[in-house]
């Protein structure tokens, strides 16, 4: 297995679905949660996905504290965060994360200055924030 994507239904998944796909974690490199219903409580799963390159939060109640659960995710080069309540503090967690190639920040709090400075850290990284 490499992709798990709701194709339909995603509105019923929740942090204990997420939790269904521990067993998996070790196969898992594309994670599309996109328009769940997770929350921070279903990141402390996904950071033992450690083979995981691609993870889509957009849409969900993830926060700045739920980012920081990420942080083992050395292998993740995409982290779409659109549509979410994360902030300037969701950067600070991510910056040792250095295969990321792209962010989406676009309908965030996240700040101009804290993105371009993010993206600077990272060589290659692109920040979307519109």
């Amino acid at each position: 297995m490499r992709a798990v994507e709701w194709v339909s239904g995603a509105s019923q998944i929740a942090d204990a679905q997420v939790a269904k796909l521990l067993p998996l974690a070790a196969n898992i490199t594309d994670l599309n949660l996109s328009d769940t219903k997770i929350t921070d409580e279903a990141l402390k799963v996904v950071a033992k996905f450690t083979r995981l390159t691609r993870l889509n939060l957009s849409n969900t109640g993830v926060t700045d504290a739920g980012i920081a659960h990420l942080k083992p995710l050395a292998n993740l080069s995409y982290l779409n965060l659109h549509s979410t309540d994360v902030s300037d503090a969701s950067l600070a967690s991510l910056t040792g994360l250095r295969k990321l190639k792209n962010v989406y920040l676009w309908k965030t709090r996240v700040t101009p200055d804290t993105a371009g400075k993010f993206q600077k850290s990272i060589p290659e990284l692109s920040v979307e924030m519109e």
